[in-house]
């Protein structure tokens, strides 16, 4: 009892018992927070998978019909009949009809279908025949689909001409023909809504819990996997309108107990799928848990209560005799005052404390910057004396005792993000990285230099840079390349000076160090050495050849030879060792700005002809990364010219071809002949024609000459096939039969004994 009267001790053990039950409390409570929230996720994501799966299942049946629709809708004798209806006599439409019903009656999930034929406004149907659409009994969805030039899907209520019992069905629209702008007709597919669903039923087994799938155009419940009790407790939860699509998951009573309803969106689909988990599934595992956790928290508690007085007991003791001491010491100041003595004491200690921290961090604090700011100085030959600095390092830690010195310079190509909110931290990384790796090899002191480059003065044994010592120096500088790309996908380039024999000529090496990384986009290696390079005397002649050849692929839209005569360059002149670096860069400098110099006086717009491609020249790290710069940017002004010049003059080609075709027909040429003629490459002529027209060059030359076989087909038996087929180019009989029976349905026999 005399210990509680202690105001110490009441202290020790409040907070004994404070440090104890507050944290067992916050943590119990987060514990059980963050519990609940996992256990909510858990199931709304085994409710998404699952509603997910039933999705692409829906979706598999949709897809099935759909496709269904696509394939009939590339029947040859309905594109024919599409094109020129009034051509087609009864036979023709009687077979296609056959044609149509045997394919769609393989699918139990049909129904019936339709064919609309624009251009005589008629129907067919599978199991009527051909109506005028005027007639015909279902007409109201071929309307709704020529009002518009997309396909449809729809659920619907029908009834046929016979007034059979009326039946659910998912009308499917398709505009035909599919491969064209034009629309001449339609295509509808009566799948059997019942059928449909029966067969989702049948995929679905016993997966899922309660899901039902609704309509959200009429709010109607269209689908229920177990037809359970809930049907009619969802069915006026939907007439009500109590559910929110906005939201994937809700809370809602239905049927007088509480569920999690979860909502899906069908793609494509007004369709949403709804899954029901019962809220007291959650409700249960939850207060399981919470009662497990109520458990330990009362015997935490226990427990905390005993270790605080017995630790309040065995901390009072030494308490009591400092408090004795300096309240000695201080007793009248403390009387005057008033000030407690254990705070009295603890603030003497924090004072203490303080006051040591601060000395230690200004004397940690200055070492870095004096030693940074000294190899600066060294670098940039800004000292007077140079011995003196490289005692005052040494007597910082730094020991060059060997007698050779070179610089070794790495740029980060960071000069470009220097107002990024990480670039601080990046070069810092890269700087500390390569200290030390280099640390595991050399002697060497180092410093953050101006831009984005870091200086490096290693301590060599040797004068000379030998086979051991060049693969150390690329061992360890492809090491920090390799973990600084994976951090921060950033690449470093190195140089290296000459070596020199003392601190004074120490900033020679860094100015070689640095002529280097000026042209880093031109060095073949990761590291390049200043004893590598030698003098150039031979002369570079610019490349006027390659210059010109590039202006006229350009210019020409050639991708193909645009690269291989970049390719000429590269191995030529920039990748040939007997240039100098400076006659190089020039050289690449000048040929980038004569390109865009020359396709300005062309006329041609000028928003990317601008100076960054010859600024980017300078940002490349390396001879293959400035190859694939120069192959991106010159296919970039190929993009942009192809743009431009699609605008003025695709007509004017389109015209030039179908000119060439009509001249020559007769003749046997090829596509190329066509293009040289044009002055277009093949691939890009073939493309532009399909854009403009909806068909090849190909086939648009195979249906001209088609049509002017007919006319000489209609002078009766003056030629023979033979004769006709050569007259209008074809080189063989059996190749004029098949192309004519490919565009007109028959045989050019079979044609003529109908005229």
């Amino acid at each position: 009892m005399n210990l509680v009267r202690h105001k110490l001790f009441k202290k020790l053990l409040l907070s004994y018992i404070f440090t104890i039950m507050l944290p067992t409390l916050v943590i119990s409570a987060i514990y059980f927070n963050n519990y609940s929230s996992e256990l909510r996720d858990e199931n709304e994501r085994s409710v998404h998978i699952s509603m997910q799966n039933l999705e692409q299942k829906v979706e598999m049946l949709v897809g099935k019909v759909d496709s269904l629709t696509l394939q009939l809708s590339f029947m040859s004798n309905l594109n024919s009949i599409l094109f020129d209806p009034f051509k087609a006599s009864i036979y023709d439409f009687s077979e296609l009809n056959e044609s149509f019903r045997t394919q769609i009656s393989a699918s139990r999930l049909v129904y019936s279908g339709y064919i609309y034929f624009k251009l005589n406004n008629k129907v067919l149907a599978t199991n009527e025949g051909l109506y005028r659409l005027a007639d015909f009994y279902d007409r109201e969805i071929i309307e709704k689909a020529s009002k518009t030039n997309d396909d449809l899907i729809e659920i619907r209520t029908m009834r046929d001409r016979l007034n059979a019992p009326p039946i659910e069905v998912i009308s499917f629209t398709r505009n035909l023909p599919s491969v064209r702008k034009d629309v001449l007709g339609s295509m509808v597919i009566n799948a059997s809504k019942e059928e449909f669903f029966e067969a989702l039923r049948k995929l679905i087994n016993d997966e899922y819990n309660e899901i039902f799938i609704v309509d959200t155009n009429s709010r109607s419940l269209l689908f229920n996997n177990k037809n359970s009790g809930l049907t009619a407790p969802v069915t006026k939860m939907l007439t009500e309108g109590k559910w929110d699509q906005g939201r994937e998951t809700e809370m809602l009573k239905l049927g007088g107990e509480k569920y999690f309803v979860s909502y899906l969106k069908v793609t494509n689909q007004p369709w949403v799928i709804l899954k029901l988990l019962p809220m007291s599934f959650f409700e249960q595992k939850v207060n399981e848990k919470l009662f497990s956790i109520i458990k330990a928290v009362i015997l935490i508690v226990i427990i905390g209560l005993a270790f605080s007085c017995l630790f309040s007991v065995i901390m009072y003791s030494p308490w009591k005799r400092i408090l004795a001491k300096y309240g000695t010491m201080n007793r009248s100041h403390s009387q005057q005052r008033g000030i407690d003595a254990f705070d009295f004491v603890n603030n003497v200690i924090a004072n203490l404390q303080n006051e040591n921290q601060t000395i230690k961090s200004m004397m940690d604090q200055n070492e870095p910057l004096i030693r940074h700011r000294l190899i600066y100085d060294l670098l940039n030959n800004n000292l007077s004396n140079n011995s003196i600095h490289f005692d005052r390092l040494a007597q910082m830690g730094i020991d060059l005792p060997l007698p050779y010195y070179m610089v070794l310079l790495i740029s980060s190509g960071l000069q470009d993000e220097a107002e990024a909110p990480d670039s601080g931290k990046m070069k810092l990384y890269a700087f500390s990285l390569a200290e030390n790796v280099l640390k595991e090899h050399f002697n060497l002191c180092g410093t953050l230099l101006d831009d984005d480059r870091f200086g490096f003065v290693i301590n060599l044994e040797r004068e000379t840079i030998d086979d051991p010592l060049r693969k150390t120096l690329q061992g360890c500088c492809k090491n920090i390349n390799e973990q600084v790309q994976w951090v921060h996908n950033m690449t470093l380039t190195f140089s290296c000076g000459h070596t020199c024999g003392s601190l004074d000529e120490i900033h020679n090496s860094y100015l070689q160090a640095k002529k280097l990384t000026r042209y880093k986009a031109l060095n073949h290696a990761e590291i390049v050495f200043m004893q590598d390079i030698r003098d150039h005397d031979e002369r570079l002649e610019y490349p006027l050849h390659i210059e010109k050849a590039l202006l006229h692929s350009i210019k020409s839209v050639d991708r193909e030879k645009t690269k291989d005569i970049l390719g000429d360059l590269f191995q030529l002149y920039i990748s040939n060792t007997k240039y100098s670096r400076e006659q190089i860069h020039g050289m690449v400098i000048i040929l980038v700005s004569t390109l865009i110099h020359d396709l300005m006086q062309e006329g041609f717009e000028a928003d990317f002809l601008n100076s960054e491609g010859v600024l980017k020249v300078n940002e490349c790290n390396s001879m293959a990364e400035l190859e694939h710069f120069m192959q991106s940017y010159l296919q970039t002004m190929i993009n942009d010219l192809e743009s431009q010049s699609d605008k003025k003059s695709t007509n004017l080609y389109i015209s030039q071809a179908i000119q060439f075709v009509e001249m020559h027909f007769r003749e046997n040429f090829a596509l190329t002949d066509i293009s040289e003629y044009v002055g277009l490459s093949s691939s890009y002529l073939s493309r532009i024609f399909k854009q403009q027209t909806g068909r090849s060059l190909i086939d648009y030359l195979a249906k001209y000459r088609v049509e002017k076989s007919i006319e000489l087909l209609k002078d009766g038996t003056r030629y023979s096939l033979k004769e006709i087929g050569s007259m209008v180019g074809f080189t063989e009989v059996h190749s004029f039969i098949r192309c004519f029976k490919k565009y007109e349905g028959v045989t050019p026999g079979e044609y003529r004994k109908h005229l």
